[in-house]
C-alpha cells in the first residue's frame, strides 16, 4: 500500500519536475534559439524522466521497475490532458483576449528578454509585463502539437496532480477510508475556480492547483523531513512565483507562517534547512526564472509588479467596480461578495444583491459556472457553507483545545494561513483571486471526520453533503455552458469553411486567427466595422461576414 502511495507522489513530483524543466529549457532557448520550439516539450520530458529514474526515485524509495510505472503514468496523464483539452474551445473573454495571445507570441519566437510587443497587439501591456511560467509550458505544448487548444492541458495536468497528491497524503497520514479519501480529494481538486477554468487559458485555476500542491509538499516535508520534498518545494515554489503576481504574495504568506511555526516547534537544523530552501527558491524564482518579469519590470517601470503596482499602475479593480464599492475595505468587499447573489456582471454597472444563505435562483445557477464570475463566485450554496464551517471551526477548537492543545494550535495556524492568503489580496471579493477559501470547509471536514465524537463526525458529513450539492449544481451548469459554447463555435467554424469569401474583424480576440487557420478557413482580415452585415463570432467580440 505504502509503495503504491509513493508511486502517486512520485508521479506528481515528476509532473512538477517536467513543468519546471520545460520552463527552464524554454527560457534558455529564447535568446539563443539553439533548436526549434517544438523540441522543448520532448526535451524537457526526456530530461525529467532521466532525472527521476536516475536520482529522485531512490529518495522516494521506488524501485527501478516501479519507476517505469511512474514514468508511464505521468506520460499518460500528460497525453490524456492534452488530448482532452484539445476537444474543447476556450470560451472565456480574457482567455481569448490576452492569455492565449501570450502563448501564441511565445510559440512564434517572441524574445521576452529583448523586445516588447507593440501596442497594436491587444493586451500588450499585460502580455509584456506579467509572469509567465504557465504560458511557457503552454507555448511548448502548442509548438509541439500545432493545436492551440491542446495547450490548455496544463490545467487538467495540475488539477489531476493535486488530486493524486492529496489522495496519497490523506491515505498516508489520516484514518480516513479509501472512499472518504477519494471523495474529499476529488472535491478539493475540482473547486469551482479550477473546474470553471479547466478548458480555458485563464490561469487562476492553475494558481490554485499549484498552491495546493506546494502546501501538500510542505506537509509531506513536515512529516518526513525527506530531502526529496525540499526539491519538490523548490520546483513547485519557483513555478508558483512565476505563475501570477498574486500567487507570489500567497506563497510568501504560506512560507512566512510556516517559518514562524517551525521556529517554535522544530530543531535548529531543520529550521536552517527550510529557510535555505525558501531563500534559494525566492532568489532563483525572482532573479533567475523570474528575471522576466520581476527584474525587468523593476528596471524598466520601477516596480516588480507593474502594471498592477508602481508609479503608473493600472487599477484593474476600478474597471470592474463602482466608486462606492471600490472605496470599501477588503474585508467589507469580501463579506458583500460572499453573501450576495452570484452574478457575472461587472460591479461597475450594478450593486451586489444580498441574499439569504442556502437560497438561490436559476440565474445564479447559470452565472456560477462562468469562468470569470464576479460576486458570489464559489457556488450558490457557499455563503451558507462558509457560515456553517466558521461555526464548526469555532466550536471544534473550543471543545478540543484542552484535549489536544498542540494539534488545535496547528489547526489554528493552518486556518490563519488560509485567511491570510485571502486578505493579503486587496480585492478578495472576486472568487477567482481567492480559490483557496475552498480549503477551509475541506480542512474542517478532514479534521472532524477523524474525531471520535459523534456530533463532530455528523457535522463533517453534513458539510460534505452541502459541498457535494453545491458542486453538483455547479458541475451541471458548467457542463451545459461548455457544451453550448463548443456547439456554437463549431457551427460557426463549419459555416465559414463552406464559404469562399469571408471577411473577419478580430477586434480584441486576435488569437481567433489561429482558430480559423487551424480549421482551414480562408479569410480576409478587415478593420472593425459597425455595419449590420457583420455577425458576432460566438463567445467573442470577433465579427465576420460572408461575401456572396
Amino acid at each position: 500500500m505504502k509503495n503504491s502511495l509513493n508511486i502517486f507522489t512520485g508521479t506528481v513530483f515528476t509532473g512538477i519536475l517536467l513543468f519546471w524543466m520545460v520552463n527552464v529549457i524554454f527560457l534558455i532557448n529564447i535568446p539563443s534559439t539553439l533548436f526549434p520550439q517544438h523540441f522543448v516539450l520532448p526535451l524537457g520530458t526526456l530530461v525529467s524522466v532521466i532525472l527521476f529514474t536516475g536520482y529522485f526515485r531512490k529518495i522516494f524509495n521506488i524501485s527501478l521497475g516501479k519507476s517505469i510505472f511512474v514514468i508511464v503514468s505521468i506520460l499518460l496523464l500528460l497525453a490524456g490532458s492534452l488530448g482532452f483539452a484539445g476537444l474543447f474551445y476556450d470560451y472565456s473573454f480574457d482567455g481569448q483576449w490576452y492569455h492565449q495571445q501570450t502563448v501564441i507570441q511565445l510559440a512564434n519566437g517572441w524574445n521576452i528578454f529583448e523586445t516588447r510587443l507593440p501596442e497594436e497587439v491587444n493586451g500588450a501591456v499585460w502580455i509584456n509585463h506579467y509572469a509567465k511560467s504557465p504560458y511557457l509550458f503552454q507555448a511548448a505544448i502548442y509548438s509541439f502539437t500545432g493545436k492551440i487548444e491542446t495547450a490548455k492541458g496544463l490545467n487538467i495536468l495540475l488539477a489531476g496532480s493535486s488530486f493524486l497528491l492529496l489522495l496519497a497524503y490523506l491515505k498516508t497520514y489520516t484514518r480516513l477510508s479509501w472512499i472518504s479519501v477519494i471523495g474529499i480529494s476529488a472535491l478539493t481538486a475540482s473547486n469551482p475556480v479550477v473546474f470553471s477554468q479547466l478548458f480555458t487559458f485563464l490561469i487562476d485555476g492553475i494558481v490554485s492547483s499549484l498552491l495546493l500542491i506546494f502546501v501538500l509538499f510542505l506537509f509531506y516535508y513536515h512529516q518526513t523531513k525527506s530531502s526529496v520534498f525540499l526539491w519538490a518545494l523548490f520546483f513547485t515554489g519557483t513555478l508558483t512565483l512565476n505563475a501570477k503576481f498574486t500567487a507570489a504574495a500567497y506563497l510568501a504568506v504560506i512560507c512566512f507562517l510556516y517559518l514562524l511555526y517551525i521556529l517554535v516547534k522544530e530543531n535548529r537544523i531543520q529550521t536552517v534547512k527550510i529557510i535555505g530552501v525558501f531563500s534559494i527558491m525566492t532568489l532563483l524564482g525572482v532573479a533567475g526564472m523570474g528575471y522576466h518579469p520581476y527584474v525587468q519590470n523593476t528596471v524598466e517601470k520601477g516596480h516588480p509588479f507593474f502594471p498592477i503596482a508602481g508609479k503608473n499602475k493600472m487599477d484593474i479593480a476600478k474597471a470592474h467596480t463602482s466608486p462606492d464599492f471600490n472605496a470599501k475595505s477588503r474585508f467589507s468587499k469580501f463579506a458583500i461578495s460572499l453573501f450576495s447573489r452570484t452574478e457575472t456582471k461587472s460591479i461597475t454597472f450594478f450593486e451586489p444583491e444580498p441574499k439569504t444563505p442556502f437560497t438561490f435562483t436559476a440565474r445564479e445557477m447559470y452565472c456560477a459556472s462562468d469562468p470569470q464570475v464576479r460576486v458570489g463566485g464559489m457556488g450558490v450554496l457557499f455563503s451558507g457553507i462558509f457560515l456553517v464551517t466558521l461555526l464548526l471551526a469555532f466550536v471544534y477548537l473550543i471543545f478540543s483545545f484542552t484535549l489536544d492543545t498542540p494539534r488545535m494550535l496547528t489547526l489554528g495556524v493552518i486556518i490563519l494561513g488560509i485567511f491570510a492568503t485571502i486578505f493579503i489580496n486587496p480585492e478578495p471579493w472576486w472568487a477567482r483571486y481567492i480559490a483557496q477559501i475552498w480549503w477551509f470547509p475541506v480542512l474542517m471536514i478532514i479534521e472532524c471526520m477523524q474525531d471520535n465524537r459523534r456530533f463532530f463526525r455528523g457535522a463533517a458529513y453534513a458539510l460534505i453533503l452541502l459541498m457535494v450539492v453545491n458542486q453538483g449544481i455547479f458541475l451541471l451548469q458548467s457542463k451545459n455552458r461548455i457544451t453550448e459554447a463548443n456547439a456554437a463555435i463549431s457551427n460557426a467554424l463549419e459555416l465559414l469553411k463552406q464559404n469562399q469569401k469571408v471577411e473577419v474583424s478580430f477586434r480584441m480576440m486576435q488569437s481567433n486567427k489561429i482558430r480559423l487557420q487551424e480549421a482551414g478557413i480562408v479569410f480576409n482580415e478587415v478593420k472593425p466595422d459597425s455595419s449590420a452585415s457583420f455577425i458576432g463570432f460566438p463567445n467573442s467580440d470577433t465579427q465576420y461576414r460572408i461575401i456572396k
